[in-house]
């Protein structure tokens, strides 16, 4: 699986290094990244999420026009 963003290859490596991954498993990462045409350079600092908030409201929220439904 290649990383997706700067952010995860850091984490990944430092998840690593603190014993909460197994070794070898952000290297492996870093490689597939690599094959699949992608430097560190390349990737964004973070990914966008695609959906912004939790997904629920609160039916107060419906009433005041904060959520349009429709």
């Amino acid at each position: 699986m290649p990383f997706k963003s700067k952010r995860q290859w850091k984490a990944f490596f430092a998840m690593e290094a603190r014993g909460e991954l197994p070794k070898g498993t952000a290297e492996k990462w870093a490689k597939e990244t690599k094959k699949a045409g992608k430097s560190y350079k390349s990737l964004p600092e973070k990914k966008k999420r695609k959906y912004k908030g939790s997904g629920t409201f609160e039916e107060e929220d419906l009433y005041r026009g904060y959520i349009k439904i429709g």
